[in-house]
């Protein structure tokens, strides 16, 4: 955990300098600087601390961070940890629920691949696997809205429920609206993952399958079924805990993309918002909690190590 720290400063470090580097002036989030004279321009980069030194300004954000205090938004003038707070629920829901479905689906049908080996089956589940990861996340996303929403009308095209939901409406009903509109962005942000994570668990079970233990256990009368979950995909897990784990980043970088497209008022279109108007205090805070939970998500996976492998000993200190 301790190395954690070094990464987590050198993440802060790099994303000032490349948010520094980019073009724009964050006092367009205002208004044309036409608008203002020269003083009021002044003035206002006086306030906000922008003529500081890149490394001042960077001091005086981590002392702020140290200290609990996120700073402003450049554009709303709200606390950075309100804005965060009000987006962080929603895109955590979204990239749960996508973890969940990619990890069910890539594990269900990487196991069956393997079983089934060169079966049509097989064949069947590499093609979609090998389309799905081919596709590029915006065209899947655009796709589903076109079929799905305009052309079937199954489902709605944006937004999170219904602005026209009767004020009456049950608990179910609302439940079910707001499900409707979490189909769409859960598949697109959940199927590339998915597809890779077959291809994975596919080559880890052929590895397990071909394993003396499993020849031991049905000489003692195992059924095939249990032998299958209980022995050969535990030994398979420690790959695919890896992936499993690399693909965090993804799924957070992906909701950029899907909450961009589905208009879900989220982290990912926060950020882009954030970016478009050079609100270094909001994508500075962004950065960090992204980076917070990739951090803590390589600490689960080394955890799951242990738990699927008992050979697995981390040192204790003293």
């Amino acid at each position: 955990m301790a190395v954690s720290i070094p990464v987590l400063i050198g993440i802060t470090i790099g994303t000032f300098l490349l948010i520094s580097a980019a073009p724009g002036d964050p006092l367009l989030a205002y208004a044309s600087l036409d608008d203002f004279s020269d003083a009021q321009i002044t003035r206002a980069r006086a306030e906000l601390g922008l003529d500081d030194s890149l490394p001042e300004q960077y001091l005086r954000w981590l002392s702020s961070i140290l200290q609990g205090n996120f700073g402003r938004s450049l554009v709303t003038q709200r606390s950075v940890a309100a804005e965060i707070a009000a987006s962080f629920g929603i895109t955590v829901r979204l990239t749960l629920l996508a973890l969940l479905v990619s990890t069910a689906v890539g594990i269900g049908v990487g196991v069956i691949s393997a079983v089934r080996q060169y079966s049509l089956l097989d064949y069947a589940f590499t093609f979609i696997s090998f389309l799905g990861l081919s596709m590029p996340g915006f065209f899947l996303a655009l796709l589903l809205v076109a079929v799905f929403a305009l052309s079937l009308g199954w489902l709605p095209t944006s937004g999170m429920f219904t602005l026209t939901l009767p004020a009456e409406a049950s608990a179910w009903e609302r439940f079910w609206d707001s499900a409707r509109y979490l189909v769409l962005p859960v598949i697109a942000l959940s199927a590339p993952d998915a597809a890779s994570l077959a291809r994975y668990t596919r080559s880890s079970m052929l590895d397990v399958l071909g394993q003396t233990y499993r020849a031991t256990a049905r000489a003692k009368g195992l059924r095939e079924s249990y032998i299958l979950w209980r022995h050969l995909l535990p030994n398979a897990m420690l790959q695919i805990i890896t992936v499993i784990a690399l693909r965090l980043p993804g799924l957070f970088g992906g909701s950029v993309v899907v909450e961009t497209i589905f208009n879900f008022p989220g982290m990912g279109l926060l950020s882009v918002r954030a970016a478009t108007d050079k609100d270094y205090p909001t994508i500075m805070g962004i950065t960090l909690i992204f980076a917070l939970l990739l951090l803590a998500a390589n600490f689960a996976a080394d955890m799951l190590y242990a738990i699927f492998d008992p050979r697995v000993q981390y040192d204790q200190p003293g």
